[in-house]
């Protein structure tokens, strides 16, 4: 069973049977990745698909697109069909021309816009 909270077991306002069996087990607290953790991601995301993300992409990619990772995850996955797609490594004008062709619905690229 996996249980979410905004403070650990022992200081939710529940019955107290329900707390000390909530604090039985393991207990994680949580913290929002920075910048820097979302860049080394997406820099792993590219190195497993064979692809070298430099530093300046992987900055303007967090400047222009949701930063969740279900987005980051399926943005890298449009830029390598794209750069297969084009015969070119991830550049700067690379990832700006693929934003500029795509529809984004809800942060994540969907079909190419028809010129």
């Amino acid at each position: 069973m996996l249980v979410a909270g905004d403070s650990p077991p022992a200081l939710l306002r529940l019955r107290e049977d329900l707390r000390t069996r909530l604090a039985w087990g393991l207990v994680y607290q949580l913290h929002p990745l920075g910048d820097e953790a979302k860049r080394a991601h997406l820099t792993a995301l590219a190195a497993r698909r064979g692809l070298q993300l430099p530093p300046e992409v992987a900055t303007y990619l967090l400047a222009r697109l949701p930063r969740d990772f279900a987005s980051l995850n399926s943005i890298m996955e449009a830029l390598d069909k794209h750069s297969l797609a084009r015969q070119r490594g991830l550049t700067l004008p690379l990832v700006r021309e693929a934003l500029a062709t795509w529809e984004m619905q809800d942060g994540m690229p969907r079909q190419p816009k028809v010129p």
